[in-house]
């Protein structure tokens, strides 16, 4: 009986100590960003279809995807250009009046760029959706 007892009140006695490493692993929210789209910012579900221009103001096709690298930069602007995407670096545009021009690129340039394929089918990139917590390209973990 006196075992019994200890126990309990072993017991007893552990549980706040429990219940507040219980509360203490509870996460807190992220910290979100407040307020409104800035004038020098895009977003990217208007940038798809935008007109791509080359540097003398010739229009060289439309924006078809924005590559992103996993800690959230731009990788690559995807446009397509007489049926064949290519590929560029953000900072290759400049961007204005519901268009994308190309700074220093001009269309025979792009005409002479090779192809960018938005999936691999060696590792599975660009079928599916990326993982929201990790994973590997093509793993499906």
């Amino acid at each position: 009986m006196k075992t019994a007892a200890f126990v309990a009140a072993l017991l007893t006695a552990a549980a706040p100590t429990a219940f507040a490493a219980h509360m203490e692993s509870v996460p807190t929210p992220p910290k979100t960003i407040v307020g409104t789209i800035q004038p020098n910012q895009m977003r990217a579900s208007q940038v798809i279809g935008m007109d791509v221009y080359g540097k003398y103001n010739q229009k060289i096709g439309s924006v078809q995807d924005i590559i992103l690298n996993r800690n959230g930069t731009v990788a690559a602007v995807v446009f397509s250009a007489n049926g064949k995407n290519v590929a560029l670096p953000l900072k290759d545009f400049n961007a204005s009046h519901n268009r994308l021009t190309l700074t220093n690129i001009t269309k025979q340039q792009v005409d002479a760029a090779a192809e960018y394929h938005l999936t691999d089918k060696n590792t599975g990139a660009g079928t599916t959706g990326s993982p929201l917590h990790g994973g590997q390209l093509g793993s499906g973990k």
